[in-house]
């Protein structure tokens, strides 16, 4: 096993953590108003929305808005406040489809893919009406890498460009084009955001409770507790890349799916031409932590993005998003088919203690949370979001 490299615990400290911000109602409030109203925050990858007349409508709890992200004839992808300009209706119901514009069914107001209001019923009948203070809300958008995000802010601090500079690099040693399919899965759980973000950036407890699911494609004798390979920091973000077991056997389903593609926790066996060039021999996948609330896990031969929607003090919306290569044969989709339901019934258990979590800490037995010096970027969270809140 590779050694796993020493990291200096001093700038992130070493004590019990307060379990205050995993249940305080205004410390919720202040991290909507310093944190998720003021960065870049994840919307989807541009493969979602690839046509004209394309669109996408997510939720984005804490910050109390529907965002509709639509792309337009001249290929822009937009976001909008999904927002009725007349009465404040909601303008479109539908998750995601394919419109040559849209139309509120409230009244009827009508409006193009880059937001303007092109048609009002009984036009006449209004005061003065101008259509172009009537269009819909703009929020600022932008994309990245294929990655596109939005802004809440009236004026963003940074640029998207500016946002990720840290961790770009690393990311950067990655290739995310190519990857047209895009299978989601979602839960909501009852616990804070924070607490659900650090079972997926900690793999101590990959020995317990993923023992059967995971086995000793993460854990060995030779690391008994799945220690990563690597772990680094940048500004808010951070990165961690996971070890795999080189010895694994697989069972034959696995195998007969890991000869078609790539399974999830099975990177060690798998590793391609260009990793084996870059990466540890016992490589598995990377996680890097985009703050507030995205992890982009990078894996041989396929990533995914889980996003932890805060939608309150006490309840997260856990969704992850999988982007495939085309599967140019049954046996390739059958391959893809396996990744995803072994990866949905891995974080099936997760999810089930995740929901013990917070009427735990809400009980008072404990003030504070222990973590281990490689549970690092569980620690960096914390003392970021510390940071932003509590400095104005």
């Amino acid at each position: 096993m590779a050694s796993v490299p020493q990291v200096d615990l001093s700038r992130l400290g070493t004590q019990p953590v307060s379990t205050e911000p995993y249940i305080s109602p205004g410390f919720f409030e202040l991290e909507r108003d310093r944190i998720f109203r003021r960065v870049w925050l994840f919307a989807l990858r541009v493969e979602e929305i690839p046509q004209p007349g394309d669109f996408v409508v997510k939720d984005f709890d804490i910050c109390g808005a529907s965002v509709l992200l639509a792309r337009g004839k001249d290929e822009n992808v937009r976001a909008f406040h999904n927002v009725c300009s007349h009465r404040q209706a909601k303008l479109v119901w539908e998750d995601r489809g394919k419109r040559s514009g849209f139309t509120c069914r409230y009244h009827g107001w009508g409006y193009g893919l880059t937001g303007e209001l092109r048609s009002v019923p009984d036009e006449a009948s209004f005061y003065d009406l101008d259509f172009e203070a009537c269009s819909l809300t703009p929020i600022h958008v932008d994309t990245w890498n294929g990655f596109v995000f939005v802004n809440f802010s009236t004026k963003p601090e940074q640029s998207l460009g500016e946002y990720l500079a840290p961790i770009a690099a690393k990311l950067n040693e990655h290739s995310f084009a190519d990857r047209p399919s895009c299978v989601v899965l979602t839960a909501e759980i009852d616990v804070n955001w924070k607490a659900m973000l650090d079972n997926f950036q900690e793999t101590y407890h990959l020995s317990f409770i993923h023992r059967f699911s995971v086995g000793d494609r993460a854990v060995a004798p030779a690391n008994p507790f799945g220690h990563p390979l690597d772990f680094r920091l940048f500004g808010p973000h951070h990165f961690m890349s996971i070890w795999g077991n080189p010895a694994h056997k697989p069972a034959p389903i696995e195998g007969l799916a890991g000869r078609f593609g790539g399974v999830s926790g099975a990177g060690a066996t798998q590793q391609t031409e260009r990793y084996r060039s870059i990466r540890d021999p016992n490589w598995q996948l990377d996680v890097h932590g985009i703050f507030p609330n995205l992890l982009l896990e990078v894996a041989p031969t396929f990533f995914y993005a889980i996003e932890l929607i805060p939608i309150s003090p006490t309840r997260t919306r856990w969704i992850s998003h999988h982007y495939l290569p085309k599967a140019e044969n049954p046996c390739q989709r059958f391959s893809q088919e396996y990744n995803i339901a072994a990866f949905r019934d891995t974080v099936a258990e997760d999810l089930a203690v995740l929901g013990t979590l917070q009427a735990s800490m809400m009980s008072g037995a404990r003030r504070s949370i222990h973590f281990q010096s490689h549970e690092v970027l569980c620690r960096h969270s914390y003392n970021t979001v510390e940071r932003y809140v509590r400095e104005k």
